[in-house]
């Protein structure tokens, strides 16, 4: 059956109409590989995170390769946040642009991948076992180059003083007909360990305000520590990197 999803961000309200299958695991299964082919880019990315260890990665790997090459030689994307009403679920997402955003003044970790063996942060070289480290240190550390916050009220926290942090994700796609397998497997688990540290964070705020785990939350709890969490996310195909 259709289920709404409304992807909440910090300016606006977005309904966007998902597909939910009450159904076992194997029909479940059956039903995204008939819908793989009609999703949008950013629907196949939100697959391809969630089924990186699956059998279906290489065909979502395959459609998001077939997207890529249709779409314009610049893909951006940023996160959102998914509320399923139904299952009292909050989830970060991705939507596209159709045209290069302006990005607000604020200060960023730089993650870029170049191939399925190298990634640099912040223009050094690194790999993939520190990206969740450098990113909790990036998010908890004091400000060193932009000092840029803002205050915001929240429900049940009243004002809470958010800094302008946020992360840009790279992924080179110059002269390539695709990704390979490999590559599209680093740049997922590299957003998975991204997001990790900012799941964990919801954890953390949600342990000191109430004493109990995130997911023990009912959905207005959770609406406000996601967005207290405050994952800024940039995501960049770029054909002419």
């Amino acid at each position: 059956m259709d289920k709404i999803l409304i992807v909440k961000k910090v300016s606006f309200l977005i309904l966007i109409t998902f597909f939910s299958f009450n159904c076992s695991e194997n029909e479940n299964t059956q039903n995204i590989e008939k819908l793989v082919n009609t999703y949008p880019f950013s629907k196949l990315i939100e697959l391809g995170y969630e089924y990186r260890n699956d059998t279906l990665f290489n065909e979502i790997c395959n459609n998001l390769n077939d997207s890529i090459s249709l779409n314009n030689p610049f893909i951006c994307m940023e996160s959102a946040i998914g509320i399923d009403s139904d299952k009292e679920d909050v989830r970060y997402i991705f939507f596209s642009y159709d045209f290069i955003p302006r990005i607000e003044n604020r200060n960023f970790l730089i993650v870029s991948i170049k191939d399925e063996n190298t990634i640099l942060v912040n223009n050094e070289m690194n790999k993939i076992s520190n990206i969740k480290k450098l990113t909790k240190n990036f998010i908890s550390q004091p400000d060193s180059i932009c000092n840029c916050y803002e205050t915001k009220d929240f429900v049940f926290f009243g004002k809470v003083e958010i800094p302008k942090r946020g992360i840009q994700l790279s992924i080179n796609i110059k002269n390539k007909e695709g990704l390979t397998k490999k590559e599209w497997r680093l740049f997922f688990n590299t957003m998975h360990e991204i997001i990790s540290v900012y799941e964990e964070k919801r954890n953390e705020i949600s342990m000191s305000k109430w004493g109990v785990k995130y997911d023990s939350l009912d959905l207005d709890k959770k609406i406000i520590v996601t967005e207290i969490a405050n994952l800024i996310m940039f995501i960049f195909f770029d054909k002419d990197y």
